[in-house]
């Protein structure tokens, strides 16, 4: 009989030596992801998903996008001359800095401008130690519902022997939530904006102010019942709805049904007020393949903020509109237009098939004020970086400069693959708190994982100041006078206008409600006389 202290020895020997196989074996990374997940408190019942965008590490080009030709605009010089001077651009297997803006090649810069562009560049840089393989296509936002299906299939061939599945749940899953007034054009540039429970102040200055740039796309807007029924907001909305397919700004209202509770978990009418978290009933239903017939559907999603629901109704919005037509995401609350947000975007006239797909589109993201702040320095970012993946991934992404999630711009393949990939960050992680939705902006940018989409060939970052949005809010705290070159506000007895450091026009102003003087400026002055406009615009 073997004796039991040397049956034990030989078992411990037995394990320790498989260990150390199994260490050094391909599986091992996916074991390092494990720790990682239970170090970094991700969900149990998301650990599959976690581990399978981590994924076995490769060196740190092969994770940048190899998938996509970068060369598909008409001409070098067309995907140039769109935006401003040496942003990020991050395009197939490589990462370029690039002059955007062939109009003033010739331009002198002074050194505050030349150096700014020489330190923040690096900053931009994708993380070395927390890049992760992103898949090419990321799911629809409708596959929740289609795994509720595969669910139904399932159940029933386990407890029905004789494969009966008259209780199948059949049908596609289509939209179902649709415009309550006017009609998306496929092919317009569009503005996309969730504005539900703002008040009429809030809708004149938005509208106002792109409409008096000249622009002649369509503008989305997400809207609250209470919006709806508010009588001065419905008529301003409906003006703009363009019943004869005129040639100018047509606005496509939709009366986003969200729900929400709070922390009792009684349902509550308005998604504000303390921490609330909202579902979404019948923004998708099932498609009867005989007869039609659209059945709308619950909500299968966890409770979320109103916040990150927008997205999925963006992807809604986005699949309405041709492929190569530009797409802007922007907050309502505080953003003021000077200038029409698609004059320099670059064009292609047409889409072109590599290896028997579309080549993808460019992806535009805005940074926020590199010198002010960063994704360490501002708690609430790092706190939602934390949340959302751990103390770890927010370590990594200590230094890097922050990018906003309230101004995303792109072509409308790029935008609808972004928008999936966002929502996909949300059903994963679970996180639920407001602001939720730049943790998972950041994430998707600094952890490369967007880099794989077949959809987005170029990703650009546009730091502060130096492209279409500017994001101002992080300047807050002296007067902008004294920031950089002094450049970025110019005031006159009858103006204030906003400009990006190197003396050109912003187009977009965005969280111009920071400060004091932009708030009265705008939401008193200016309003007044967008007030008397409507006036005599109602009256043609």
């Amino acid at each position: 009989m073997i004796p039991k202290s040397l049956l034990a020895a030989a078992t411990w020997t037995i394990l320790a030596a498989a260990f150390f196989w199994f260490c050094i074996s391909p599986p091992f990374p996916l074991l390092v992801g494990f720790f990682d997940a239970i170090v970094d408190n991700q969900p149990a019942e998301n650990l599959y998903l976690y581990l399978r965008s981590k994924g076995a590490r490769s060196d740190s080009n092969s994770v940048i996008s190899s998938a996509s030709s970068t060369e598909n605009f008409e001409s070098d010089s067309d995907a140039d001359a769109a935006n401003i001077d040496h942003n990020v651009v991050r395009t197939a297997n490589r990462k370029q800095r690039r002059r955007l803006t062939a109009e003033e090649a010739d331009t002198k810069e002074d050194d505050f401008l030349a150096k700014m562009k020489e330190q923040h560049f690096p900053l931009f840089e994708a993380s070395d130690t927390r890049s992760v393989i992103g898949p090419s296509v990321f799911p629809k936002p409708t596959y929740v519902f289609e795994m509720e299906d595969n669910e139904g299939d399932n159940n029933n061939n386990n407890n029905n022997n004789n494969n009966n599945n008259n209780n199948k749940i059949e049908g596609e899953i289509v939209t179902y939530l649709q415009p309550i007034s006017g009609q998306h054009r496929p092919d317009r540039d569009s503005v996309f904006v969730f504005a539900a429970e703002y008040g009429f102040k809030t809708y004149m200055l938005f509208f106002m102010t792109l409409y008096n740039t000249g622009f002649k796309g369509d503008v989305v807007v997400g809207i609250s019942k209470m919006d709806w029924e508010d009588e001065s907001i419905r008529e301003f909305l409906e003006y703009w709805n363009n019943e004869n397919g005129e040639n100018e700004m047509t606005v496509v209202v939709y009366k986003v049904p969200y729900h929400c509770y709070n922390l009792e978990g009684e349902v509550q009418s308005s998604h504000k007020g303390g921490m609330r978290v909202c579902q979404c009933n019948n923004m998708f239903g099932r498609k009867n393949k005989d007869t039609g017939e659209i059945t709308p559907i619950l909500d299968r999603r966890h409770g979320r903020t109103a916040q990150t629901i927008r997205y999925e109704l963006y992807w809604i919005w986005s699949e309405y509109y041709n492929p190569t037509n530009w797409i802007l995401l922007i907050d309502a609350r505080d953003t003021i237009f000077q200038t029409t947000p698609f004059e320099k975007v670059p064009r292609r006239a047409t889409t072109t098939i590599t290896n028997g797909k579309e080549d993808g589109g460019m992806l535009i993201f805005f940074g926020e004020n590199a010198d002010v702040t960063s994704l360490g320095k501002s708690k609430y970012n790092r706190r939602w970086l934390t949340l959302a993946y751990g103390e770890k991934v927010a370590d990594a992404f200590i230094s890097k400069p922050t990018i906003c999630s309230g101004s995303t711009m792109g072509e409308q393949s790029a935008i609808e693959t972004y928008l999936r990939a966002e929502v996909a960050e949300s059903d994963e992680s679970k996180t639920v708190i407001f602001g939720a939705d730049q943790g998972f902006h950041n994430y998707l940018y600094y952890s490369n994982k967007l880099s794989n989409a077949e959809a987005i060939a170029k990703i650009l970052v546009q730091d502060q100041g130096l492209g279409i949005v500017n994001n101002m809010g992080a300047l807050r705290d002296k007067d902008l006078s004294e920031f950089g070159n002094g450049k970025i506000i110019q005031r006159t007895p009858s103006a204030i206008t906003i400009y990006n450091w190197d003396g050109t026009v912003s187009p977009v102003v965005h969280q111009y409600d920071r400060f004091k003087e932009l708030g009265a400026w705008w939401g008193n002055e200016k309003l007044e006389e967008f007030q008397n406009q409507w006036e005599k615009m109602k009256q043609k």
